[in-house]
């Protein structure tokens, strides 16, 4: 079941957090380091959602699996521009034990459909070279590739 993560869950998320991290890690030594505590992953996680993000989770029955974080970033218009409301997908881990089973979509899924009731009009999401898998998955909800990075666009 997907659920809404407060700021008061954050514990739960922790763990998953620092796999996401550790993951990183693993494969970019040269930009992550093991030093990051789990109060300091607290301190990170509740920031962002005092600055506007949020964490859809992945409850397996049993405690949390996986979580996703949407942040939102809000333009104005400009002479140029038109104002955007773009939703970034900051953070994606599904649990090994859960993997391949849909899960992944299923918070997608999810945080697409909250950016469309929130009024975003895209929503984009980093990744790294390396993991061609993800660029897949993305482009799988629409997205267009530009290298490292998917967008798409959220109709109503």
């Amino acid at each position: 079941m997907i659920i809404d993560i407060s700021e008061f869950e954050l514990d739960h998320i922790v763990p998953l957090f620092r796999a996401l991290h550790n993951f990183h890690v693993d494969e970019m030594p040269w930009r992550y380091h093991l030093h990051g505590s789990d109060e300091g992953f607290h301190s990170e996680l509740k920031d962002r959602i005092k600055s506007g993000s949020w964490i859809l989770g992945l409850d397996a029955g049993w405690g949390l699996a996986g979580y996703l974080m949407g942040t939102p970033r809000i333009t104005s218009e400009s002479h140029m521009d038109r104002a955007q409301r773009h939703l970034t997908i900051d953070h994606l881990y599904i649990a090994p034990t859960h993997r391949r089973k849909g899960w992944a979509s299923k918070l997608m899924q999810a945080a697409l459909d909250r950016g469309r009731r929130e009024g975003f009009n895209r929503w984009g999401v980093g990744y790294n070279a390396f993991n061609q898998d993800a660029a897949r998955f993305y482009k799988s909800f629409g997205a267009e590739d530009h290298g490292c990075y998917s967008t798409g666009v959220l109709d109503s």
